[in-house]
């Protein structure tokens, strides 16, 4: 019986090892994985971002960490693959691939901090093409980032009201009463 308990033990130790290895940064991600999906859904003009082929493109951008993108990229495909019943592509894109495109995705992930530079040549490109730019690191909103997350008493989403006005991205109003709001 003892020996039992030793293994539920151990078992319960490296769970919880596991979980505080995780970087703020990581659970930050993680988080924002689960949310961006969420957020893209209430995108009231969503129907007019659709690709030529009818399907939603999201790039998940990264500046120097294409691994890390790769990895986003793919938890979404799994989780996501249909946004408001429309079929739904999780691309990988670097900054300087994003800002030259023609044909514009229907939002942007950023899934890595990125350099100033990099990210305002991201928002800029954000802005004229009116999408949305989602970045789950701190600070970011603040920073002009359209959409992020907000972690205090409970995770809230996030949103810059001036970038929201300046890209022209309307999203469904209950969501913004619900949401946290830098001004």
């Amino acid at each position: 019986m003892s020996r039992m308990w030793v293994c539920v033990a151990m078992l319960l130790a490296t769970a919880g090892t596991a979980s505080l290895a995780q970087s703020p940064a990581e659970g930050r991600v993680a988080i924002g994985l689960e949310l961006f999906p969420r957020l893209l859904a209430l995108d009231v003009e969503l129907e007019q971002k659709r690709s030529t082929d009818g399907s939603l493109r999201v790039w998940v951008v990264y500046s120097s960490q294409s691994r890390e993108a790769d990895r986003c990229a793919d938890v979404l495909r799994r989780k996501a693959a249909m946004i408001r019943g429309t079929r739904t592509t999780f691309s990988v894109s670097s900054v300087a691939d994003l800002v030259s495109a023609v044909s514009p995705p229907t939002a942007i992930l950023i899934v890595e901090p990125i350099p100033a530079g990099d990210r305002e040549r991201v928002l800029a490109y954000a802005r004229q093409h009116q999408r949305i730019v989602f970045s789950p690191f701190e600070g970011d909103v603040e920073r002009g980032v359209t959409a992020g997350i907000f972690i205090g008493a409970r995770v809230q989403l996030y949103f810059n009201v001036r970038a929201l006005d300046a890209s022209r991205v309307r999203l469904d109003p209950g969501l913004l009463r619900l949401s946290r709001v830098y001004e």
